[in-house]
């Protein structure tokens, strides 16, 4: 977890997962007044 004035970052990552399950990738950020998010495996990914 990374702290700076007014934020905090979570990241989580991983390499041991077997060859055949396929890459995904997501985020979520939280602004003041609005969050975004995404997911590559949700249709559509823009």
């Amino acid at each position: 977890m990374y702290e700076s004035p007014g934020a905090v970052v979570s990241l989580e990552g991983g390499w041991n997962y077997p060859e055949t399950l396929p890459f995904d990738m997501a985020f979520r950020v939280m602004f003041e007044k609005a969050t975004v998010t995404f997911s590559s495996v949700k249709q559509p990914a823009f």
